[in-house]
């Protein structure tokens, strides 16, 4: 009986020693974080490397808060100057404002006169699948602009033969990707789709001439097309 005795209480003792040694870290590897099995320890995941903890450089890291960027597709579109702002309002939400503006003539001189003269401005509210500033994202933008479109041909809106000069609203939604290439540079690359709405006084020739008309028309389709470089602040 003496003996059985001593191997009980050698047992328990074995048991408790174990219960109340540390976790090691490779204990800890894929256990997460939650509870541990009745004993109520949390226990926390940490990257190892073989038996070595190592610190994450992802852990705790808080994303920038603050980018400027250039759209390389509306400096394409004819030298339309561009830029915008974009900050961080949550770790998963930020809001953008950008613009741009385009006064010259296409052919190079005033003798022509033929121009898609524009400026315009948009903001645009993101929500980041991971967090803001990397990755993927969805966003809900608005347009406002005013323009001076003459000799110029563009499908369900402008005829080559009149000059158009008014205003443009709507908006629509897009989807993009943001591409860390270091710790300040990044690509973005973003399309959208929606709806405007352009109200415009109608010319009858491209130089001059007397107003006949005006026209209200609405357009469905791309409204958002960009390869931005980005650059953050902080």
């Amino acid at each position: 009986m003496k003996r059985y005795l001593m191997l009980i209480c050698l047992a328990c003792a074995a048991f408790a020693a174990r219960a109340q040694a540390p976790v090691t870290a490779d204990s800890a590897v894929g256990s997460g974080s939650g509870s541990g099995s009745g004993s109520g320890e949390v226990r926390v995941f940490t990257p190892v490397v073989g038996s070595r903890v190592v610190d994450s450089p992802f852990a705790r890291v808080t994303p920038p808060m603050l980018a400027v960027k250039t759209n390389l597709v509306w400096w394409g579109a004819r030298g339309t100057i561009n830029g915008g702002a974009e900050v961080g309002l949550a770790r998963r939400w930020s809001l953008e404002l950008s613009g741009g503006i385009n006064r010259w003539n296409l052919g190079g001189s005033a003798a022509n006169n033929r121009k898609l003269a524009h400026w315009l401005v948009k903001p645009e509210a993101r929500y980041w699948l991971c967090e803001r500033f990397g990755g993927h994202f969805v966003g809900v933008h608005g347009i406002y602009g005013q323009y001076n479109v003459g000799g110029v041909s563009v499908p369900t809106l402008f005829d080559r033969r009149f000059r158009y000069e008014g205003q443009a609203w709507g908006g629509g939604v897009n989807y993009g990707y943001h591409l860390a290439l270091d710790r300040r540079w990044g690509l973005e690359f973003t399309l959208g789709a929606g709806v405007l709405r352009f109200d415009s006084k109608k010319s009858d020739c491209i130089k001059c001439g007397d107003v006949v008309g005006r026209e209200q028309k609405t357009y469905f389709g791309p409204t958002e097309m960009g390869v931005k470089v980005v650059f953050m602040i902080r």
